[in-house]
């Protein structure tokens, strides 16, 4: 993740006025203990239901299986980052749904490419983190590019959560604010 003065320029797809609402933006590592799903999952029912734009990437297994949950007569509306240009994708039934609905967004770097790219993926993150001031990670496997990017945003005045379970204890202990299913209120303000 750069700070560079450079303008973010990004193309869009579906319904930009979910920028305006208030978001949060979710992640998880690419392998994750089996031991968190069953309370992710239900963590991520709860998210489901509040006025919220879920962004993200939606690209690690765990990030993939929660996107398949949104549903167009859910509160929560989708924000999907890509890492390549969004306007020669083929939509998916369910993305579809929730664009016919108003619910989804698709936003991608300024980008010809069809393809992704690592440099277009850091793309994608540098203006992920630059539209969502709320992060949440679920579940952070040390060592890897979530770390890193969880030690900066720490630092960029961004609010850092991490999902509170024992397996994220050394984020927590870090300086993220643990969040459960009792104080998704916070996500409110």
């Amino acid at each position: 993740m750069t700070h560079s003065q450079q303008p973010l320029v990004f193309n869009t797809r579906g319904n930009i006025e979910l920028l305006s609402q208030n978001r949060l933006a979710l992640f998880a590592s690419q392998e994750f203990p089996e031991e968190l799903r069953a309370d992710l999952d239900e963590f991520f029912g709860c998210l489901l239901h509040l006025p919220l734009g879920l962004a993200g990437g939606w690209q690690s297994p765990l990030e993939r299986q929660l996107y398949a949950r949104f549903h167009a007569s859910m509160q929560a509306n989708v924000i999907h980052y890509f890492a390549r240009d969004i306007n020669q994708l083929v939509l998916t039934p369910l993305q579809s749904r929730l664009m016919e609905k108003g619910k989804l967004l698709m936003i991608a770097p300024d980008t010809g490419s069809p393809r992704v790219s690592k440099a277009l993926v850091k793309k994608r993150d540098r203006l992920l983190f630059a539209q969502n001031r709320k992060i949440c990670f679920l579940f952070i496997r040390p060592g890897g590019m979530l770390e890193q990017y969880f030690a900066e945003l720490l630092q960029t005045g961004h609010a850092v959560y991490v999902f509170d379970h024992k397996v994220n204890e050394k984020f927590k202990m870090a300086g993220a604010i643990p969040l459960t299913m009792d104080d998704l209120e916070v996500l409110q303000a």
